[in-house]
């Protein structure tokens, strides 16, 4: 089992909260758990998109080196008919050093005489913008074709799981091999069916054209569709178009031009209708004011009141005594039943000297958290500081699942009572009952710890003023106009604009393929 499944594991194993709980209490309003994790989600979109309309202090900005992207057209022989007849001949399936990934595998035979000195490739989809379908390259190993996905693959409740952002191609010249790894937003892959379907595309091509910035409100059009240059400052340019245009002008790309060269710079983009303009006058406004005004959400449309949302920012909530201790107790099962699944030499009469002082330096490391987020770079900080041995990395992890809890509900463990109960769990799990156990520890994780976290996890991020905020009302905007707001971090002269030619979206072979089956169904031609 490899590390990187524990890592990812750290992360997801932290299960969902349950609905919001009021002991028979009809006047107590709290936000439901659905409720609290939108929030969140917002509010890290929010966070991701804060950018000023200012020249970026310290922003990295540099004459560009590479070639243009229309100008890249060279493209590295390969062998299309070995490539087409790997894809008619692949198999969909999963392995078992992938499984706690959630990884699956595209591999067949690759019979083409090429001698690769590079035998892997990391590849990336090209647009971030469809979970479900995704588009994979250049990939240069194969002369800068692309590979377009299409998720098929189904849950047990029959919803269609996203597809990754990471991809891994490898070829064995001594078997003969090629495959396509991928990840799959779902930590339990024994749980998928369905398939995927996907198309082999060509090398993508470009329509471009220059476009000065001295001249604002100079209406232009290119490649059909028609657009006017908004505003031009150092460091920001805002293109203004009908609102019919809004797919074309979304795959649109620039280029800041200065003293006639191309500039290399981390630029940002926003598109949106009105908003896009209010936010670039204000683009330091607050959280409920930016949900407000730029995502059009407030409090009526989240379905909530503004005295309930203030149940989010105060910790009112105090447990009683049988709440801690079901909450204590239910942690150590899971740390009894985590240990005897996944450590299966584990000396489970020595709980203190082997594993108690691991899972509290796991749990300490989630402790000192104060976003979600940032779980996952503590788990690699963990394997960075202790090594990649399981015998320390699982009470690790365990340690750091329990405190994930520990930290949302603002409690501090028992470590006697964690300590007592996992001790007994071990001593009681066996290959016989393990089912039986995981689904009781399962039911106690639901009643005595969620529902308790439910009611005193606080948003720590939301504050009185952004309440006020988002009980004001939405203004629509009724008007036809759309603008993108492009942050080029640079006093450019002249931009390039390019988008895609669509022809170069034609594919050349489209092929279905069922998880755990044999040949493919083949779709096109």
């Amino acid at each position: 089992m490899k590390l990187k499944a524990f890592i990812t594991m750290a992360l997801l194993s932290v299960s969902a909260l349950g609905n919001c709980q009021t002991n028979g209490n009809p006047n107590v309003t709290e936000l439901t758990k659905e409720q609290k994790e939108y929030l969140k989600k917002l509010h890290r979109m929010y966070e991701f998109n804060l950018i000023g309309h200012r020249i970026a202090e310290g922003a990295e900005v540099e004459e560009r080196t590479e070639s243009l992207p229309w100008e890249d057209i060279t493209v590295e022989k390969f062998d299309i008919d070995a490539v087409i007849d790997w894809l008619n001949n692949a198999q969909l399936d999963l392995k078992e050093s992938y499984d706690l990934d959630g990884m699956l595998a595209l591999r067949g035979s690759y019979k083409s005489d090429e001698n690769w000195n590079v035998t892997q490739e990391g590849l990336r989809d090209s647009y971030f913008s469809n979970p479900y379908r995704q588009i994979l390259g250049p990939i240069k190993k194969l002369g800068k074709i692309r590979i377009r996905l299409l998720s098929q693959l189904q849950n047990t409740n029959g919803n269609t799981l996203e597809l990754g952002k990471f991809y891994h191609l490898s070829t064995s010249q001594n078997d003969k091999e090629l495959s396509l790894a991928f990840y799959l937003k779902n930590p339990n892959s024994t749980n998928i069916k369905g398939g995927i379907e996907v198309e082999l595309l060509p090398p993508l091509r470009w329509k471009h054209a220059c476009i000065p910035l001295q001249y604002e409100g100079k209406e232009y059009e290119f490649n059909d569709v028609k657009f006017k240059l908004f505003k031009s400052e150092p460091g920001n340019v805002i293109l203004e178009y009908d609102k019919k245009y809004g797919n074309q002008m979304a795959k649109l790309r620039i280029i800041p031009i200065k003293q006639q060269k191309p500039m290399k710079t981390e630029m940002v983009y926003r598109i949106g209708g009105e908003a896009v303009l209010r936010y670039y006058q204000n683009p330091y406004m607050g959280f409920g004011e930016w949900c407000v005004m730029y995502k059009s959400i407030n409090c009526d449309s989240l379905g909530i009141t503004p005295k309930t949302l203030e149940s989010a920012i105060h910790l009112k909530y105090q447990p009683t005594e049988e709440e801690l201790l079901h909450f204590n107790e239910t942690m150590g099962e899971m740390i009894g039943i985590e240990l005897a699944e996944e450590l299966t030499n584990a000396d489970r009469t020595k709980f203190s000297e082997l594993y108690r002082e691991w899972i509290i330096k796991g749990y300490e490391a989630v402790r000192e958290l104060k976003d979600d987020l940032d779980y996952l770079e503590t788990m690699k900080d963990l394997h960075e500081r202790y090594g990649n041995d399981r015998n320390i990395f699982i009470p690790l992890r365990s340690g750091a699942i329990i405190g994930s809890s520990y930290a949302k509900a603002d409690l501090k463990p028992d470590w006697n009572v964690i300590e007592r109960c996992a001790t007994d769990l071990l001593g009681k799990n066996s290959n016989a009952n393990s089912d039986s156990l995981r689904n009781e520890i399962n039911k106690h994780k639901e009643e005595y710890i969620e529902s308790l976290v439910m009611r005193r996890e606080v948003l720590p991020f939301l504050t009185d003023e952004d309440i006020r905020q988002l009980s004001k009302p939405v203004k629509t905007n009724e008007s036809p106009l759309m603008y993108s707001w492009y942050k080029t971090n640079t006093e450019a002269d002249s931009i390039y604009i390019y988008w895609p030619d669509t022809l170069s979206n034609r594919p050349l072979l489209k092929v279905r393929y069922q998880l755990r089956k044999g040949k493919p169904e083949l779709l096109f031609p």
